[in-house]
């Protein structure tokens, strides 16, 4: 048992390779990067977090010498998610393997992101390590089909063609079926918003979000699909249990990025200019909202969906960063990378269990 606040820890590991980057001006870039994101990985490895034990026991309750066909039908989870345990079940009884491979490929696909698309990287990286990786290092499904989701959004920005797109959304769904949400994002591709706009759209997932349309989705969802459908099935027992419960409107949470997606519609006629795909960007993180407030009567449903593409409003506030006067950015900085250290020591448990 470890009695300290665990992910503090891994916020400052993670500042401290961020300070590094700048103070090299970005030449041992992916060094210091990749090095950070080894080590944080490593550590997560070494604890029994949140549902380990669950995700521990499906791995070991496959017999890699009887065909995948065969134990599906006695097993619960995404397809994808449970071939992925039977193939590497086949060279190591240790599920901690997979595990380290779950949160580190979709934290390098984070970091890769960022980098190409988070403007002033030290700040959208802490933002994403100090506020959201402590779910996303055990819903190991959820995380791993984000990353997946980052890499069909990459493609659309690269004009791929749809069936890139579609066919990394659907390969993530397999994982988790959460990533089925982020279908819509292909039609953002056009998507023009004027400062007018998008502060009128926010407007209006405010006004969704405190009238609420999780249960709502859910009650549509199960009259028109069997009960037999594995997403039906979730959404009916968690909507029947303590994790249907709302979660509310004004929580950290909800302010801290909805305050992030409005600086950044104020300041868009700044930031499109260095930001490329600034609208798209934008699009996202309004969609984000309306997933984190508009669900936000159906607490779990509304996590779960944001975390699915929750780095973008960690990229807009790398982008503000920029915004903000040379002479004042120094001070800034330095405000907001303590701020962010200082969150997790009241935000994330200061207990938590070795791996026996």
């Amino acid at each position: 048992m470890l009695e300290f606040p665990f992910y503090s820890l891994i916020t400052h590991i993670a500042t401290f390779f961020s300070i590094l980057v700048i103070a090299f001006q970005g030449q041992y870039k992916w060094t210091m990067s990749i090095t950070s994101v080894l080590l944080i990985s490593f550590i997560v490895s070494l604890f029994s977090l949140t549902d380990y034990e669950i995700y521990a026991e499906i791995y070991k309750s496959f017999n890699p010498n009887i065909s995948f066909i065969i134990q599906l039908p006695f097993l619960y989870g995404e397809v994808g998610y449970l071939y992925i345990n039977y193939l590497i079940r086949a060279f190591t009884d240790n599920f901690n393997y997979l595990r380290y491979f779950f949160v580190l490929i979709p934290l390098i696909i984070k970091v890769l992101f960022l980098f190409r698309f988070g403007g002033f990287f030290p700040v959208s990286f802490i933002l994403y390590i100090s506020t959201l990786f402590y779910p996303d290092s055990y819903l190991l499904r959820s995380t791993m089909a984000s990353g997946f989701v980052l890499i069909a959004i990459i493609g659309m920005i690269e004009n791929k063609s749809g069936f890139y797109f579609i066919l990394f959304i659907v390969l993530a769904s397999l994982i988790h079926t959460s990533a089925l949400i982020t279908l819509p994002i292909w039609f953002f591709k056009k998507v023009e918003l004027s400062k007018a706009k998008a502060f009128f759209l926010f407007g209006m997932i405010v006004a969704v979000g405190f009238i609420g349309m999780g249960h709502f989705l859910e009650n549509v969802i199960s009259i028109y699909f069997s009960s037999e459908f594995y997403i039906v099935n979730e959404l009916s027992t968690y909507s029947n249990s303590i994790h249907g419960e709302s979660t509310g409107m004004l929580r950290f949470s909800t302010i801290l990025y909805s305050s992030i997606v409005l600086v950044f519609i104020n300041y868009k006629n700044i930031i499109s200019k260095q930001l490329k795909n600034y609208n798209l960007i934008l699009a996202i993180c309004l969609y984000s909202l309306l997933i984190l407030l508009g669900f936000s009567d159906f607490g779990v449903l509304a996590d779960r969906l944001f975390r699915i593409i929750c780095i973008f409003p960690c990229i807009a506030l790398g982008h503000i960063v920029f915004c903000v006067n040379i002479n004042e950015k120094p001070m800034i900085i330095t405000v907001l990378l303590v701020s962010l250290n200082l969150l997790p020591y009241l935000s994330t448990p200061w207990v938590i269990n070795f791996i026996n």
